[in-house]
C-alpha cells in the first residue's frame, strides 16, 4: 500500500480495513514514499502491528512505490491496494481462496465507487476462469485498468519478470496488461463489490491523470513493447488497439486546447503508424472507437452536433459524446387517448 500524505481520515479507514479481514495469514506492506512527518507518525503507530511492515521509498510516484512494496512481498498471492480505499472484509480471503483453489495466476473481485451502486468487473456468477488465449481479442476490455481487485501469485510474477515502471500514472495499466497478456488462466469471483474506491480527492492520483498523459504514451509504448518480444502482438493486436484509444479518448477529453491538439497531433504522428493505424483509420479495433479515430485524423470537427432520426441531437466534443439532447414529448389531449 503506498502512502504519500493521505489524509488521516482517510488512511486510517484503509488500514484498520485491511487489518479487521477475515483472513488473517497477511503481512500489509505500507511504502513510505517520502510522506511529511504527521503521516509518517501514523504509520509508525501502525507498525506496532507484528502483521505490519513499514518500508521507505524514495518518493518518485506510485509507480517507484509499487515496485518497492512488490520487491519487499514475500507471500504466495500479493495484491497492491490504495491508501483511500475502503475494503470489505472478505477481500483477502475470497481473492487467496480463487487463486490457490483454481491454480490461477491472476484473481479478480468485483468493485464499485464509493458512494454509487454500480459494480464493476463482474463475469458472470460464482466463479468463473477464463483462458487468456481464448478471450485474447477482447481481453483488455473484460477488466479495468486499475491494479487494486486483483491478486496476482508471486511466482508468476518473479517467473515473467513483471515489475512497475517509474510513472506517476499508468503504471498500473502497464502492469495489469502485461500480467494479462502472460497469463494462463484468470479467475473472476464475482459476486458482491468487495472494494469501494475513491476518486478525486484533492492530491489523489486519478486526479494526476489530467496532466500527465505523457504517462500515458510510455506505459503503452512499453507494453507494445514487450507484447511484440514475446511474439503474440498478432493475437493481442486487437484488445491492445482498443484498449489505448479507449483511454486515449479520457485524456483528450481533458485537455485544454493548446495541450489537446499537441496530444493528438502526437497520436496521429508517431502512435498511429506504430499501433498499424492508416491515414484512412483502418485496423482491427472496437467499432466504438471509430468516431475517435476520424477525429484524431482530422476528419471530424473538435465540436459538433449530430441530429437524431427522432428528434434532438448528440453533442460530440474532440470526437467524444459529451450528452444527448432529446426533446421532452408533447403531452397527450386527454381527449384523444
Amino acid at each position: 500500500m503506498p502512502v504519500y500524505n493521505t489524509p488521516p481520515e482517510y488512511l486510517r479507514v484503509a488500514v484498520d480495513g485491511v487489518l479487521a479481514q477475515e483472513f488473517s495469514s497477511f503481512e500489509l506492506i505500507l511504502v513510505d514514499d517520502a510522506c511529511d512527518e504527521p503521516t509518517k507518525a501514523i504509520l509508525r503507530r501502525y507498525a506496532a502491528d507484528s502483521r505490519v511492515r513499514v518500508v521507505p521509498s524514495s518518493g518518485r510516484g506510485t509507480g517507484a512505490a509499487r515496485q518497492t512494496g512488490l520487491a519487499s512481498a514475500a507471500g504466495k498471492g500479493v495484491l497492491f491496494l490504495d491508501s483511500d480505499d475502503v475494503f470489505h472484509r472478505r477481500l483477502l480471503a475470497d481473492l487467496y481462496g480463487a487463486l490457490t483453489q483454481t491454480e490461477a495466476d491472476i484473481a479478480i473481485v468485483p468493485f464499485k465507487k464509493l458512494g454509487h451502486l454500480k459494480v464493476r468487473d463482474r463475469f458472470g456468477s460464482g466463479r468463473r476462469v477464463i483462458s487468456a488465449q481464448e478471450f485474447a481479442p477482447v481481453l483488455f476490455q473484460m477488466t479495468v485498468v486499475m491494479i487494486w481487485n486483483k491478486m496476482f501469485r508471486r511466482s508468476f510474477l518473479t517467473d515473467n519478470d513483471l515489475h512497475f515502471h517509474p510513472l506517476e500514472v499508468s503504471e498500473d495499466l502497464y502492469f495489469t496488461r502485461r500480467a494479462l497478456s502472460r497469463a494462463k488462466s484468470v479467475v473472476f469471483v464475482n459476486g458482491p463489490p468487495r472494494l469501494n474506491y475513491r476518486i478525486f480527492r484533492r492530491g489523489s492520483v486519478s486526479r494526476t491523470a489530467r496532466r500527465t498523459e505523457g504517462d500515458f504514451l510510455k506505459a503503452v509504448s512499453f507494453l507494445q513493447e514487450e507484447i511484440e518480444k514475446d511474439g503474440t502482438w498478432p493475437i493481442f493486436h486487437r484488445t491492445f488497439l482498443t484498449l489505448c484509444l479507449s483511454i486515449a479518448q479520457g485524456h483528450a477529453r481533458r485537455l485544454g486546447f493548446g495541450r489537446q491538439e499537441s496530444f493528438r497531433r502526437r497520436l496521429k504522428e508517431e502512435f498511429f503508424p506504430r499501433w498499424g493505424i492508416d491515414s484512412q483509420g483502418r485496423a482491427d479495433y472496437d467499432k466504438k472507437c471509430r468516431p475517435f479515430v476520424r477525429f484524431i485524423l482530422g476528419k471530424k470537427d473538435p465540436f459538433r452536433k449530430e441530429w437524431l432520426p427522432a428528434g434532438g441531437y448528440d453533442y460530440y466534443a474532440f470526437g467524444i459524446r459529451v450528452f444527448r439532447y432529446r426533446p421532452h414529448p408533447l403531452p397527450q389531449d386527454p381527449k384523444k387517448g
